[in-house]
């Protein structure tokens, strides 16, 4: 049986000064699924900054 996607809040924050970067809400099969591509897009974002830390939050 496939498992069914969950919701999940993500927030990207920078470890430097503690700013947001990027808040996503993401479907994923657990959380950490959902860790892994909120912290692949927030790199994308930062242009590899590696300074950043990821939180979830299931919906």
């Amino acid at each position: 049986m496939w498992k069914v996607p969950q919701k999940y809040r993500t927030k990207c924050v920078s470890t430097v000064n503690g700013k947001d970067i990027q808040n996503l809400e993401i479907e994923a099969i657990n959380w950490d699924e959902a860790e892994n591509r909120a912290y692949l897009n927030c790199m994308l974002l930062t242009d590899p900054d590696k300074n950043i830390r990821v939180e979830v939050t299931r919906v």
